[in-house]
């Protein structure tokens, strides 16, 4: 039966595919080959070519094998977006075995537990945080570690800007390995590493997993997520899931040339661009959107050197890269930025835009924004969840509607439901997301429990992930995000999408940011809390914040019934963010409670004094 999505897909459609079931390596493999002369990976000054980019993951595939490493261990790699971070994920595939992907910037403490869960017996990790992870060490089961030098792989004038910014630390090597290090580990530098297995083991470095050893649903990635649970779990990412999307999702890529009247193309000829990301590389939707699925289309995937203090917009400038993908925050964020009020952009085509939902009133912004800066580029959304390898739905402005998250990928399928009762909601009633995807993950690492709570088998036979999220779709099939569920609560029997509100009060003149929480009351159990940062010029004028109060009272009361409008109003400087850029919800509520009983001590101790002084 024809989709009525089917306009869209004409490029995934008519394109050759290439078996998913294989190997990360094999996969990129095959379509490194097509282009070995064409420049895959750069860093810096320093640049790859696919024959180069595969030359270097044999070479570490052949350590890591040499080095005891075998089909289904557990490696687990801590490195910022460097080469040897790339190297290291294809590497382990080749040889069967798991990388367990944590975040450069994860506390020793939360990787200490990683470490231990995961049993893992070699860590990669950035040389800088040695220090740190001495006292880590001794207390997991790791016997080897691997230590990489982020200027590794930079040229000698990028190694000099590492020095004149202080990015590079002076410690002595020798003494960190000789004395330091537990007696029980073995530590490397890369480069020792490499040259260390290779010259012990000879120059054959074609390691191969035997084909019938091999399933394309094996484990081959863990990936740290909170998605669909909002706690943070171990999800097992098959190859054939990452393929997969990384598939579809490159395929998408092709599919739309950005030509000034936005048509949709069915035979178009793709241009290598140079993608740069600005996610965080230890996620699905940078590994498997931003890298893999880019390597799979040809494009240069471009790693900015450390010395940038990771400043995308620094790095964009820096780079000029033609093609984008960051969360919707780092757009924001790069409006403001003085440095990219002086730039020409007109060397970028296109923006992919992932974490968060993109805000109407910054989206326009954010657009506007390049417009003036000789960049009218192609704007592309996708949601996802970590379980569903970051990539369900996608929405583009040649779709032509408003507020919409959009629709499904190719291959994927979406649906509402009623949580409680299973039944699948009709066009427009609000519910719970599901989708049945090929990006579905395997499971949660040693959580059974979690697993089956997220992944369920309907009465149609298929399995599908319950995201947690809230939304509709429309009578032409288009998706909308309502929030989530955690998000929806219910006050006197009626139910509040917190979204719904945060939405309204966002029109309101003067309101920079907005968030909805909600917090124990006396009186009826649960209260709405609007939590507001307004714009610079009403910070510091309480007549101006009075007026504002006012304003999103009249709105919130032309919208919702009583049970839907917030209780108080209060006013911040700005909103505290988590590692995607998302409002952490979590962390304000903790602070409005304290905030709330610090007051109700203060009210005590007044009390008391008052009485001490009538009685006097």
């Amino acid at each position: 039966m024809q989709s009525i999505h089917d306009k869209f897909y004409d490029i995934y459609a008519n394109m050759s595919k290439e078996n998913t079931s294989s190997s990360l390596y094999d996969f990129l493999r095959i379509h490194a080959l097509k282009r070995i002369k064409e420049v895959a990976l750069e860093y810096g000054a320093t640049s790859f070519t696919y024959a180069q980019l595969i030359e270097q993951i044999d070479k570490t595939a052949y350590a890591f094998a040499k080095s005891g490493v075998s089909k289904g261990d557990i490696v687990t790699v801590c490195l910022p977006d460097i080469p040897a971070f790339i190297f290291t994920i294809y590497a382990l595939s080749k040889i069967g075995a798991i990388g367990a992907i944590v975040d450069r910037d994860e506390s020793n403490s939360a990787l200490k537990e990683k470490l231990k869960t995961s049993k893992s017996k070699i860590l990669v990790v950035e040389y800088g945080r040695l220090d740190d992870l001495l006292f880590v060490l001794s207390q997991t089961k790791v016997s080897t570690v691997v230590l990489v030098k982020k200027e590794m792989n930079l040229s000698l004038v990028d190694k000099i800007q590492m020095v004149l910014r202080s990015e590079v630390k002076s410690i002595s090597i020798a003494k960190h390995l000789a004395y330091d290090v537990p007696s029980n580990v073995a530590a490397f530098m890369w480069d020792d590493f490499i040259k260390k297995m290779t010259n012990m083991y000879g120059k054959d470095n074609d390691i191969v997993v035997k084909q019938e050893e091999f399933s394309g649903r094996d484990c081959v990635l863990f990936f740290y997520s909170g998605g669909a649970e909002g706690v943070v779990k171990t999800i097992m990412a098959s190859s054939e899931s990452i393929n997969a999307v990384a598939q579809i999702f490159g395929c998408l890529y092709m599919e739309f040339e950005n030509d000034e009247d936005k048509e949709i193309k069915s035979n178009v000829q793709h241009v290598a661009d140079r993608f740069l990301s600005g996610l965080i590389n230890s996620t699905p939707k940078d590994f498997v959107l931003a890298k893999h699925a880019q390597f799979c289309v040809g494009n240069t995937v471009v790693l900015y050197p450390p010395y940038d203090n990771g400043t995308f917009v620094g790095a964009l400038i820096g780079t000029k890269a033609s093609s984008v993908f960051a969360y919707p925050s780092t757009f924001i964020q790069m409006t403001k930025s003085a440095s990219a009020a002086k730039t020409n952009f007109d060397f970028l085509r296109k923006v992919y835009s992932s974490g968060t939902v993109f805000n109407g009133v910054d989206k326009y912004e954010f657009l506007e924004f390049l417009k003036e800066k000789n960049s009218n580029v192609l704007l592309v959304e996708t949601y996802g969840l970590s379980e569903a390898m970051a990539a369900c739905v996608y929405c583009t402005s040649i779709m032509g509607v408003e507020k919409t998250i959009g629709i499904p990928l190719p291959k994927v399928i979406v649906k509402i439901i009623d949580s409680e009762t299973m039944a699948e909601k009709t066009v427009g009633q609000k519910g719970e997301i599901c989708v049945n995807t090929p990006g579905m993950m395997l499971g949660y690492f040693e959580d059974e429990g979690g697993t089956n709570r997220v992944i369920r088998r309907h009465r149609d036979g298929r399995k599908w992930i319950h995201t947690g999220d809230i939304g509709h779709i429309d009578e032409k099939g288009f998706i909308y995000f309502d929030g989530q569920q955690k998000n929806c609560i219910e006050i006197n029997g009626v139910h509040v999408y917190i979204k719904e509100i945060e939405d309204a009060i966002r029109t309101v003149l003067g309101v920079e940011e907005v968030c909805i929480i909600s917090l124990p009351d006396a009186d009826n159990g649960t209260k709405l809390v609007a939590i507001v940062v307004p714009n610079d010029h009403y910070l510091l004028d309480s007549s101006k914040l009075e007026g504002l109060k006012e304003s999103i009272r009249v709105e919130c009361e032309m919208m919702f019934v009583k049970q839907r409008r917030p209780a108080d109003i209060a006013f911040r400087a700005c909103l505290p963010k988590n590692n995607f850029g998302a409002v952490d919800y979590d962390a304000i509520i903790k602070e409005e409670i304290a905030n709330e009983q610090s007051l109700v001590k203060y009210d005590e101790n007044a009390t008391e004094l008052d009485d001490i002084v009538d009685v006097n």
